[in-house]
């Protein structure tokens, strides 16, 4: 290079033992006599390389399929597994459908293995997953420092397992019809009807279970995904489900008769009005 010149140098190849490298790259000034000077003559640095990195072990939540699931009322132990041997590490509750451990940090490279379960709840109504799923952290050393791979079950996936319970549940109908002097269905009918849910003899003061019954829903409505069961004395009781009209017309006589359906866990009410 020519006196009054520059060149531009990288300042190391690699990087010494436990160290990140220094990539930068210098521009040195040259000058006749005198000795040339990288950064200026000011130290150059290597920041010492990070050994360690964190993971986290995650998992999904369904109930009956759905993952609209209530926050907090599912609990998941987590477990870590050195030589067959189980070491409880922490339980964590479900936010809506998902569920997820804390972070675990790793010094040094390995495979770490790990197992999380449900705990199973105390609802007699519900089938809880038994299910223990393996998850496995592989952590390497790059020239980066460390990097961690998580998996899942004995095919290494990526996809995070899913805790998935059932609920018993049935559905009930109501179909209304109008006779009219022997003729049902006559074009002389009121333009509507109200129909109620019972459960086990009551109904519910908030209003949620009254339908409308009209033209539009074809004189019918179903109530969906009701729980089969309730506790009592710790034990469960099936639930008993029955439909009332609420506005019943003056001139007509209500006859309510639950129809045969071949349908499990269908319950289904016919409600004639006869003039």
């Amino acid at each position: 290079v020519p006196a009054g010149g520059s060149v531009s140098v990288p300042f190391e190849i690699t990087a010494p033992e436990g160290y990140l490298l220094n990539d930068t790259v210098y521009t040195v000034n040259v000058q006749a006599n005198q000795t040339a000077q990288v950064n200026n003559g000011s130290p150059v640095t290597n920041e010492k390389k990070v050994l360690s990195v964190t993971a986290q072990l995650a998992a999904k939540k369904t109930v009956n399929g759905s993952s609209n699931v209530p926050s907090g009322y599912y609990s998941f132990e987590l477990y870590e597994v050195v030589n067959g041997q189980r070491k409880w590490l922490e339980t964590v509750q479900n936010v809506a459908g998902d569920v997820t451990f804390s972070e675990i940090t790793f010094t040094q490279a390995g495979t770490y293995t790990y197992l999380m379960k449900e705990v199973k709840g105390s609802d007699a109504t519900t089938t809880y997953d038994e299910t223990e799923y393996t998850a496995t952290v592989t952590v390497t050393e790059n020239s980066d420092g460390l990097v961690a791979d998580v998996t899942y079950g004995e095919n290494a996936s990526a996809t995070v397992p899913t805790f998935a319970n059932t609920k018993a549940s049935v559905a009930v109908q109501v179909k209304k019809v109008w006779n009219h002097d022997g003729n049902p269905m006559t074009n002389t009918w009121p333009s509507s009807a109200q129909a109620m849910l019972f459960i086990d003899g009551e109904w519910p003061s908030d209003g949620q279970y009254i339908v409308t019954l009209n033209s539009s829903n074809n004189w019918a409505h179903v109530w969906e995904d009701l729980p089969k069961y309730r506790l009592e004395n710790g034990q469960r009781v099936e639930i008993e489900y029955e439909v009332y009209e609420s506005n019943v017309y003056s001139d007509y006589v209500v006859k309510l008769e639950k129809d045969e359906t071949t349908q499990e866990n269908l319950f289904s009410y016919t409600i004639t009005n006869t003039h």
